[in-house]
């Protein structure tokens, strides 16, 4: 089941063809809202939850995926030679943040050997989730060579392997890249 939203992002202004700068949940409680920041919001009462991401500035497109609960939602955030991946989570009293970590540096050697030349740009989107822990990635890199490859993987959502907060507040840990493999 895909359930994804692109947010457009030009000049801090989120724009979307239907939805205005909100990606509503599944269930119509919450919103990821893209503007200066990446907010969580509550739309019955507006107040915000959770900020997410502190800085859009460089980002030319956020994909929002919300599990089919309303529990998670994953963000693919592109920048001009990269991306990376956030996450939320409910457990049940409150919101919490992750970021992906470095789980994808065997891939990009693998890549790098094969396409000939250093990773110089890459850009992921989601397809589609896979449980209500799961979501499948699927990415593009491009190589100095002028080459490019896309791979896949499958990022999830590990609540209880929470180690510590970074310095910007993300629970390290709790999202993790697995099964990557070239396409």
């Amino acid at each position: 089941m895909k359930t994804t939203t692109a947010l457009l992002l030009t000049a801090f202004v989120a724009v979307t063809t239907a939805q205005g700068k909100d990606c509503r949940s599944p269930d119509g409680k919450y919103a990821v809202r893209a503007e200066k920041t990446i907010t969580l919001v509550d739309l019955s009462t507006g107040a915000q939850l959770l900020v997410i991401d502190n800085d859009t500035q460089g980002l030319v497109r956020v994909e929002v995926a919300w599990s089919p609960d309303s529990r998670k939602v994953a963000l693919a955030e592109d920048a001009q030679r990269g991306s990376a991946v956030l996450g939320a989570w409910f457990d049940g009293s409150a919101w919490h943040k992750t970021l992906q970590g470095e789980d994808e540096k065997a891939i990009i050697s693998q890549a790098q050997r094969l396409y000939g030349g250093r990773l110089v740009a890459e850009n992921r989107v989601f397809d589609g989730w896979i449980s209500k822990d799961s979501i499948r990635v699927k990415g593009t890199m491009h190589f100095a060579s002028g080459r490019r490859c896309e791979y896949e993987y499958t990022l999830y959502f590990l609540l209880h392997a929470v180690t510590h907060l970074d310095r910007g507040g993300y629970e390290v840990g709790a999202i993790v890249g697995r099964d990557h493999r070239l396409l």
